[in-house]
């Protein structure tokens, strides 16, 4: 057998479409977070006297604990002016500028840890809502009597609590748990599951440390906070594993399913096309058709093509792909596979005549034009043709396939797959039973301890 393909297309303007339509959906994604976050703080605002009263009840927990060091480096810090500029502008920029940026380095990479990472944070943001809903909790700075200076209104950095524009759309009631804590945590976790560097690593427990110190002593926060931010990660983590088994558990009653009594809405929906698979579909165009091929050449004269078909009837249901075709679903979305009803294998298989020759040129010319002849993307993208009178008189099978099906090598077995003839099932004799078994381990301890 030879294969057959296309060169593979490089980069261009609609591969970066692929990306920028990738970059919408994960802003897409963002906005949507922020706007439940603000229908949360407008519909479930917090009440003062209810805030206030969790933030004492804070305080007196930490001081039968001996945690209550809010005050003292509260102090300290008010009385640097420099130094708390330095604090506040820490505070208010530098755990989203890390928060962000990685994400964007994992995305930009195309990291394989990136939907882990996305989706956790996401989930540790939701969280976190929540909690700021059903307890809400007064800040040091903010309660009543507390004595505290408020080092990030005084210095007012920008985009940040304290400012007006901001101050009108934030909760000043969620001090517990920290978002702070959980986003800078969130990176180690995220760089540990990327595996970066041990350089990156110990850059996020510093920055974890200074900003531990940072949100204690500017007031913004109490010390019981910091874990409860470090909290939010292992929950958003073990939310998105729930979130994964439950897809998994879904998707494999869908596949255990034998009778045909799938659900026809997901039916119609389909499956989403795999990015890498759904690239060949962007870059393709009427004089670049993203097509790879199999040639199997017979001994002598091959099969009739009635035969072939039958086969293909018979094999199809094993074969998926080849009887679905390609579902487009908006600019901002990949395609989906979706099933084609019955194929129509008169259109599918077909047989022609080689040109007269004793060479492979003939051939060769049979295969190149089904290479060069785009698929209709109405059908399942798939042919196969029978070349009667190939080289030596050999008859061939020529299979032709889109890229978002298989490449090269996957074309050769799926042809393999369709023309060798199956195996009949093997009569395996059953094994000894359980005692038989058990009984067998006996000696062979006792050889060992010999």
């Amino acid at each position: 057998m030879i294969g057959v393909g296309t060169a593979e297309p490089g980069e261009d303007g609609v591969g970066r479409h692929g990306r920028a339509a990738s970059a919408a959906r994960e802003i897409a994604a963002g906005l949507l977070v922020l706007a439940v976050y603000a229908v949360f703080t407008q519909a479930f605002a917090g009440d003062r006297a209810a805030a206030d009263a969790n933030g004492r009840l804070l305080l007196d927990l930490e001081r039968r604990t001996g945690l209550n060091v809010e005050r003292s480096l509260n102090e300290a810090l008010a009385g640097h002016e420099r130094l708390g500029a330095l604090a506040a502008w820490e505070y208010a920029t530098t755990y989203v500028i890390g928060t962000f940026g990685f994400l964007g380095y994992l995305w930009w990479r195309r990291s394989p840890a990136y939907p882990w990472a996305r989706n956790t944070l996401i989930w540790m943001t939701l969280i976190a809502i929540v909690c700021f809903a059903l307890w809400p909790v007064t800040p040091p700075r903010l309660l009543p009597g507390g004595g505290y200076a408020d080092i990030v209104a005084l210095h007012h950095p920008p985009a940040t609590w304290g400012t007006g524009v901001v101050s009108a759309g934030a909760d000043p009631y969620a001090a517990m748990p920290s978002l702070h804590i959980g986003w800078i945590a969130w990176i180690g976790a995220a760089a540990v599951r990327a595996r970066c560097g041990p350089v990156l690593l110990w850059a996020c427990v510093l920055h974890l440390v200074v900003t531990s110190v940072v949100i204690v002593a500017t007031a913004a926060h109490y010390v019981i906070d910091i874990p409860g931010g470090l909290l939010l990660v292992p929950a958003a983590a073990v939310a998105e594993a729930l979130r994964v088994r439950l897809l998994r558990r879904r998707d494999g009653r869908d596949r255990r399913d034998r009778t045909g009594r799938t659900d026809a809405a997901g039916a119609a929906r389909g499956q989403r096309v795999a990015a890498p698979d759904a690239f060949f579909l962007y870059v393709e165009d009427g004089g670049v058709p993203q097509v790879v091929g199999g040639v199997a050449e017979f001994a002598g004269p091959g099969p009739p093509v009635e035969r072939v078909r039958a086969l293909m009837a018979e094999r199809l249901p094993r074969l998926p792909r080849l009887t679905q075709r390609v579902a487009p679903a908006g600019r901002l979305r990949r395609p989906r596979w979706v099933p084609a009803g019955d194929v129509d294998l008169d259109r599918h298989v077909i047989e022609v005549d080689a040109p007269a020759g004793r060479d492979r040129r003939p051939l060769d010319e049979v295969v190149a034009r089904m290479a060069a002849t785009p698929l209709d993307r109405d059908r399942p993208l798939w042919r196969l043709c029978l070349v009667r009178g190939g080289p030596g008189g050999r008859d061939a099978a020529v299979i032709v396939m889109h890229h978002a099906i298989a490449d090269g090598i996957g074309v050769v077995d799926i042809l393999r797959g369709i023309l060798e003839p199956g195996l009949p099932e093997a009569d395996v004799p059953r094994g000894p039973g359980r005692l038989v078994r058990a009984a067998a381990v006996v000696p062979g301890l006792v050889a060992l301890a010999r």
